[in-house]
C-alpha cells in the first residue's frame, strides 16, 4: 500500500488531497473493509498534541465500506471484491468529533461497490463522525473511555 500527492490539475481539491491503495477484504457477519497503511495513520496519530489524551482505534486501519451487523447487502453480489486493490483519496486535514479523529476519505469505486451490493452510496456507518461530510472515514484515534 502506499501514498502520494494528486497530481495538480487533477481534481479541483488537489492541493488538499493525497491517494493510497488498499486491499478489499470482507470481515466477520457480512462487512466490507479497506485496509488502510498503517503507517499512515500512525503518522497522523503522531500529529495530535500529547496534551490532548487519545488512544489507536480498537480495529487495525480501514475504510469502511459495509457495516457488518448494520447494513444489508445483496448477498448475490457478495464476495466479489475480496482482494481487489483500490485507490482512495484523502484529506491531509485532521478531524474531530463526538470522540474521535478522522480522515475525510473519497473512492468512485467504494461507492460503485456499495451500489452494486444493492446499497445507497453511503450509509452512516460510512460517513464521518457528526456526518456533517459526504465522504468516507479513516478513523485515526479515539477519546472513548479516557477520563
Amino acid at each position: 500500500m502506499s501514498h502520494k500527492h494528486l497530481e495538480e490539475g487533477a481534481d479541483p481539491s488537489a492541493a488538499t488531497m493525497f491517494t493510497s491503495t488498499g486491499r478489499l477484504r470482507h470481515t466477520e457477519g457480512a462487512g466490507l473493509i479497506v485496509e488502510v497503511c498503517q503507517g499512515l495513520t500512525s503518522y497522523y496519530r503522531s500529529t495530535i498534541p500529547a496534551s490532548m489524551p487519545h488512544q489507536k482505534p480498537r480495529w487495525p486501519p480501514h475504510i469502511t465500506v459495509v457495516r457488518a451487523g448494520k447494513d444489508k447487502p445483496a448477498l448475490e453480489q457478495w464476495g466479489h471484491h475480496e482482494g481487489e486493490i483500490v485507490t482512495f483519496g484523502y484529506e491531509h486535514y485532521l478531524y474531530f468529533e463526538n470522540n474521535y479523529y478522522w480522515l475525510n476519505a473519497w473512492c468512485d469505486r467504494l461507492v460503485e461497490i456499495r451500489t452494486a451490493l444493492g446499497l445507497p452510496p453511503k450509509s452512516r456507518w460510512t460517513l464521518p463522525p457528526g456526518g456533517g461530510h459526504q465522504c468516507f472515514h479513516i478513523t485515526i484515534a479515539n477519546t472513548k473511555f479516557i477520563p
